[in-house]
């Protein structure tokens, strides 16, 4: 069985207070949150768990004392809390500082493997499993991104501190052979350097066969960190341009290099300090990893961009800090690994979306079928660009699509299925105590449950512009009484008040908690009312759009043709059959085999009036049979109309089409 995520706890961490759980099913998650709505605790919960395998107990316990600078225990958790002392009746006492079972994150996959991480450590029935997702997953940020060029014009870039936050985690060494990260290897440089202080002068002290051993894994160290460079170094170039360039733009080439190595010595001379004598300082110096980046000349020759953070905008930076870490992800640094993730938290926010485009098309096409993705975004426009890609793909299976909101009452994040519903949406929002949001999608929802209901003929006035909601309502109240409908009287004053004091966009910035949570309860209440009272009418098509049809009359030599410009419907409510009539263009006309006859002056149109014919103009169907019965020489009636007409090419007419639908 697969070895993913099936389900995530979380108990008293970070955002989220008390216990709560997130579903995955092994499959891919999209979620969208604002800032501050418990998303990003999630990505933290999944990096302190994975995290958390190459720790020791001491660390790991720095994550859930309440007294620390580094806890990620639920503030509304660490609330002092009312106690009776004896001696001093009420006191105010701070919680524990040991938190016990109350703070933890756990995980089950979906063969049911378990990992528990709390202030004891990791509990587990499979650590190495653990610690091999670990390795062979990855977790990128956008903080991460822009720290690749977040340096002043005056600094040159060095990369270090970003590759030991965040890639030595995912990098083994001895070139990818040992299970030991690159990160552990240089906690066990930094824990155990050869030199001792000596009371009470604190005279330093080194022993040469120790500091020998020292440095020969400090050069080990080294190599390993060239080694993983060259290798990125191979594919970079090949990945951006493949993926990132741009046509017409010049060639780049990017290129990582370990400029200055990282050595134990003497970093200091000695110095004094007050009275007392110091010897030097013992210690590491500050590495250098640099990226060096080329631009192509007309020559075809390459010259190197002294401050690239200063030559290149925000996005080309983006998408080469992106080449570098994307080219980590690949077959030949990470190879295949049961229940091994890729955790992408606002990636990519100072993209275009354009240039996002481009970023999901890899991350679906490269990644998803590698990885599991759980991709978190804060911005609505993305979220559904996502989903829009995602159902593009036709990958819609294979994700969890869910957002996430803040619970000021429960002091909770609440989390949702995403749905295109907004009668849903509205509800949840509701939930949530976001009115404001709930009002707007109420109001999208019985708009579209109003245009549901009526002719699409009928949306759009003679500009081809939309209506707004009151014509929409009285469409809808005209068509449903053609339809013998009981329509009962309070409902249209009920309507108006729920759109004045909720559905009016005008209202929603005076919405408040307050006065508005009963009025939105009303307006559900409303839309379970039409619900019932207005089910959906079942439209049939009887004629469809671009049928071409010829109209000749039984005794004169006239003809005309026409054709329909939108589909010829039948609503059918209750066994209530009611024609939905086309709109329709007139393509061309003749009398006496002379085209454009003019009736009104017994004579051919001139080329003027022909140049000026709107023979492709839609007009209303009943409206061009009531304009031909108009020439009083032909005495073209409704019924002659339909009896005469037929389908082009065809014997069928008009009226046995529609008799088969009892019309």
């Amino acid at each position: 069985m697969a070895k993913n995520i099936k389900e995530i706890t979380l108990y008293n961490f970070k955002a989220f207070y008390g216990e709560n759980t997130i579903k995955l099913d092994g499959k891919n998650l999209l979620l969208y949150g604002e800032n501050g709505s418990g998303k990003s605790s999630i990505y933290w919960a999944l990096y302190t768990l994975l995290q958390s395998s190459t720790k020791n107990e001491e660390d790991i316990k720095k994550y859930f004392e309440p007294s620390g600078d580094e806890h990620l225990v639920n503030l509304n958790f660490t609330e002092p809390k009312v106690t009776i002392d004896p001696n001093d009746n009420a006191r105010l006492y701070p919680i524990a500082e040991s938190l016990r079972d109350d703070v933890k994150i756990e995980v089950i996959l979906e063969d049911d493997t378990y990992f528990r991480l709390d202030c004891d450590g990791i509990t587990t029935t499979n650590i190495d499993l653990l610690k091999g997702i670990n390795r062979n997953s990855d977790f990128i940020s956008h903080r991460l991104l822009i720290n690749f060029y977040n340096f002043r014009n005056s600094k040159k870039i060095n990369l270090w501190e970003v590759f030991v936050r965040d890639i030595f985690p995912f990098l083994k060494s001895d070139g990818g052979h040992s299970d030991k990260t690159l990160s552990e290897a240089l906690k066990d440089l930094e824990n155990n350097q050869p030199f001792i202080f000596r009371d009470p002068y604190f005279k330093l002290s080194r022993s040469q066969t120790l500091q020998t051993e020292f440095n020969n894994k400090v050069i080990i160290f080294n190599d390993d960190i060239s080694y993983w460079l060259n290798e990125i170094n191979t594919e970079v170039n090949r990945f951006y341009k493949d993926n990132f360039a741009e046509s017409g733009d010049k060639e780049i080439r990017i290129s990582l290099h370990y400029e200055e190595k990282m050595y134990f010595d003497k970093v200091f001379p000695q110095y004094y300090k007050g009275r007392e004598r110091w010897y030097g300082y013992v210690g590491f110096n500050n590495p250098k990893i640099s990226i060096k980046i080329e631009l192509q000349n007309e020559d075809g020759t390459f010259t190197e961009i002294a401050k690239p953070q200063s030559f290149f905008n925000e996005a080309k930076l983006t998408s080469i800090a992106l080449s570098v870490r994307f080219t980590l992800l690949l077959d030949f640094i990470r190879p295949d690994f049961d229940g091994k993730f890729l955790a992408l938290d606002d990636l990519l926010v100072s993209l275009d979306m354009s240039n996002r485009g481009k970023v999901l098309d890899v991350i679906l096409d490269k990644f998803a079928p590698k990885y599991k993705v759980y991709l978190f975004t804060h911005e609505m426009e993305f979220f559904n660009y996502c989903k829009y890609k995602i159902g593009q793909k036709g990958q819609n299976n294979n994700w969890k699509i869910k957002e996430i909101y803040y619970d000021e009452e429960d002091l909770n994040p609440l989390i949702i299925d995403s749905v295109d519903d907004y009668l849903t949406k509205s509800k949840e929002y509701f939930k949530a105590k976001d009115y404001i949001a709930s009002a707007v999608y109420l109001r999208k929802d019985i708009e579209n449950f109003i245009k549901e209901r009526i002719p699409d003929e009928f949306k759009k006035n003679i500009d081809n512009e939309y209506h707004n909601l009151d014509h929409y309502w009285n469409l809808f109240i005209e068509r449903y009484k053609e339809l013998s409908v009981t329509i009962p009287p309070k409902i249209s004053q009920w309507f108006k008040q729920t759109k004045l004091v909720v559905l009016n966009p005008s209202a929603h910035a005076n919405l408040s908690q307050q006065i508005y949570k009963t009025e939105l309860q009303k307006a559900f209440e409303f839309r379970e009312e039409i619900e019932r009272i207005f089910p959906k009418n079942e439209q049939i098509l009887v004629i469809a759009e671009k049928t071409q049809f010829v109209f000749k009359h039984p005794t004169e030599n006239y003809i005309f043709e026409f054709y329909f410009k939108s589909d010829f419907l039948c609503a059918n409510l209750n066994l209530n059959f009611k024609e939905i009539l086309p709109n329709a263009v007139i393509t061309t006309y003749s009398f006496n085999d002379i085209e454009f006859w003019d009736f009104t002056n017994n004579q051919k149109y001139d080329n003027t009036w022909i140049e000026k014919f709107e023979k492709y103009k839609p007009v209303k169907f009943e409206k061009m049979i009531e304009n031909i019965g108009r020439i009083l020489s032909l005495n073209i009636t409704e019924d002659m109309f339909y009896k005469n007409t037929v389908l082009k090419n065809s014997t069928i007419t008009l009226e046995e089409i529609l008799t088969k639908f009892k019309i």
